[in-house]
């Protein structure tokens, strides 16, 4: 998700690794409850400031992966965190898939939890495309669409 515009609200914030969560951040016309900020990006975050957010969405966790500033630069973080997820959940999926392969009889669950797998792996690659097509403040990118 692409939240741009000026940096109106940064609620109460609990220290969690490896930053901070924030209840609440207001960004132009978008609120977004409970933000996973890094402390490498929140350093980034000025009250009243032009900003553009690449947030993403595993399940319910929201976690801020780029911060375009008004100078023209875009900060990210979490390359590494991403790699590990597609990874983790790339290989649970080849091994559901296996044992689809090898059943005969496939029970109905088998199917829901490969459901669910694909589910998460098309979140994840959602991570990479905001991670890597996020454009500076002002400029259009792939990633303004909101999820």
């Amino acid at each position: 998700m692409r939240a741009e515009g000026r940096l109106r609200l940064l609620g109460e914030g609990w220290i969690i690794r490896p930053g901070t969560k924030y209840s609440v951040v207001e960004v132009g016309d978008t609120t977004v409850n409970n933000l996973r900020v890094p402390q490498r990006l929140g350093s980034r975050l000025r009250v009243g400031e032009e900003v553009a957010l690449g947030i993403y969405t595993l399940y319910w966790l929201k976690t801020l992966l780029v911060v375009a500033t008004p100078d023209g630069r875009v900060h990210r973080w979490g390359a590494a965190w991403l790699v590990l997820q597609t990874l983790f959940f790339g290989a649970l999926s080849l091994v559901a898939f296996a044992f689809v392969a090898l059943s005969r009889h496939v029970p109905s669950l088998v199917w829901l939890g490969v459901a669910l797998l694909v589910f998460v792996d098309a979140q994840v690659f959602n991570g990479w495309r905001i991670l890597t097509t996020f454009a500076p403040l002002g400029r259009s990118s792939d990633a303004r669409t909101t999820t």
